[in-house]
């Protein structure tokens, strides 16, 4: 009968244990995935097309072809469309 107690007892500390290094390992990768939508937003925020879209707007053409509403407003569909792949 002890022996049954201390198989029992065995078997519980290892899954305790089994159960904490995978959530340990859960909880790393779920922080690197986090890490890494933080980098792609702030990249995606601090594009040049929107700093100087944003900056330069009603200031006179910088582009012949695209004024720089229209090349924000470009640029914003596109992080749209990059957004919603993360999102779906």
């Amino acid at each position: 009968m002890l022996s049954f107690q201390q198989n029992e007892m065995m078997i519980s500390e290892n899954v305790t244990r089994e159960l904490r290094a995978l959530a340990n390992y859960a909880s790393r990768e779920l922080d690197l995935w986090i890490k890494e939508q933080i980098l792609i937003v702030r990249e995606l925020a601090t594009s040049k097309i929107l700093i100087e879209g944003l900056s330069l707007e009603n200031q006179p053409q910088i582009n012949k072809f695209i004024k720089p509403q229209k090349a924000v407003e470009l640029y914003l569909k596109s992080v749209h469309k990059r957004l919603k792949q993360y999102w779906n």
